[in-house]
């Protein structure tokens, strides 16, 4: 069977010859719309609980806030890292700077040239075997006691002796 098109309230069928035909269709005057959208619509809007609606805007503006600060904090990331790169830069010049001058005062320094000058010009000499004093270390303690602690024996315990105790602290 052929295809059926629809143009103005007129269908026709492709491939056959029968004759177009008008559709008689009963109208029958159907109620506004309008009005029942509106009832509808105070209905739903009636049916809104107003503290849903507050809890709902006070949960997205903390999610607001919270992603303001993870915004900023991300910032402070980012310049950190870029300050941490300009010093690690700035490291490495002062690092290359003191070797190469390092490098310049091995050059220039005779070891040979300050043992004479030592000796000749300031009468400087190599200690003799008796000249070295040879010291032996004491044992390391953690603590050191510098006098013995004893305690009074003739004290007698008394109830205003140990109120002071107590008052002075432990």
């Amino acid at each position: 069977m052929g295809k059926r098109y629809q143009r103005n309230r007129e269908t026709y069928v492709v491939g056959s010859n029968a004759v177009a035909y008008k559709q008689t269709l009963n109208h029958q005057e159907i109620a506004p719309v309008a009005p029942v959208e509106t009832k509808y619509r105070k209905k739903k809007a009636a049916s809104i609980n107003p503290a849903c609606t507050f809890i709902l805007a006070s949960v997205i503006i903390a999610v607001s806030i919270v992603c303001v600060f993870m915004l900023k904090a991300q910032f402070s990331v980012v310049d950190t890292s870029k300050q941490i790169m300009t010093l690690k830069n700035e490291l490495n010049e002062i690092r290359r700077t003191n070797a190469n001058i390092t490098a310049e005062i091995n050059e220039t320094m005779n070891l040979y040239e300050i043992k004479r000058i030592a000796m000749d010009e300031y009468g400087m000499v190599y200690p003799k075997g008796i000249d070295v004093i040879d010291l032996e270390p004491a044992p390391a303690s953690y603590t050191v006691q510098y006098s013995s602690i004893e305690l009074p024996k003739d004290d007698k315990v008394t109830f205003g002796n140990m109120l002071a105790f107590i008052t002075r602290g432990w």
